[in-house]
Order: C-alpha cells, then sequence, then structure tokens
C-alpha cells in the first residue's frame, strides 16, 4: 500500500507547521494509522534552517501529551514530486508555495490546499 504524504508548511518552520505536523501524527497514532502516512513540514523560509520549533510552542504542545520533534526546513521544488498535500498555514505561504511551485520543472505537482480548507474535518 503506498502512504499518504502530507507536508504542513508556514513562514519559518518553527511555530505553526511543526505544531500541525505534530498534531497530525498524533491523532494518526490515536487512531492507529501512522504506517499509512508519511508526515513533515517546512517553511517558506531559510533563516530558521535546523532549529527546533520555538519553545513556547513545544512547552504547549507538551501540555497537551504532543511531541514536536522536527527540525525547521525549507520547502524546495522536489517536495512537490515527493507528497501528495502540500497544506499552508495562511494565504501568503500558499502563494508563496504557488510561486515556487509555477517556477520549478516537476510535472507531478502535489495537491496545495490551505489549512483553512479543512476547519470543518475536526
Amino acid at each position: 500500500m503506498k502512504k499518504i504524504s502530507v507536508l504542513f508548511v508556514c513562514l519559518g518552520n518553527i511555530c505553526r507547521s511543526p505544531a500541525a505536523e505534530a498534531i497530525f501524527i498524533s491523532l494518526l497514532e490515536k487512531k492507529g494509522l501512522t504506517d499509512g502516512f508519511i508526515v513533515d513540514s517546512a517553511g517558506t523560509g531559510s533563516w530558521h534552517i535546523g532549529k527546533k520549533a520555538d519553545s513556547r510552542m513545544r512547552i504547549a504542545a507538551d501540555r497537551r501529551d504532543i511531541d514536536i520533534l522536527s527540525r525547521a526546513r525549507q520547502i524546495t521544488g522536489k517536495d512537490f514530486d515527493e507528497f501528495n498535500y502540500i497544506l499552508a498555514m495562511d494565504d501568503s505561504n500558499f502563494r508563496n508555495i504557488q510561486d515556487l511551485k509555477n517556477r520549478t520543472s516537476s510535472t507531478n505537482f502535489a495537491s496545495i490546499k490551505k489549512i483553512q480548507d479543512f476547519r470543518s474535518v475536526f
């Protein structure tokens, strides 16, 4: 069975997208679905590459028994081929992702959505 891959993207990849990644993984774990998914996060900017999520975000997540383990990275053109879904945390991130998509030579584009598109799911 092919895994479903999801990439959460915000500006710097130290607050919203790593939190969304960790929350999604936690929900998958509770439902016993982790084997069917690949989940990651990235930022549109490069200035936080390699850093842990913001300490305030990690503390808030920890209070909810959610571990944020990822390290910041920047989205690349390769991500459009490797992920089924790329979820932008806001309109600006969505536009930046679309701009990158338009500059890449990839032909197998992921489905790019805004996280707000899923507000009624939960």
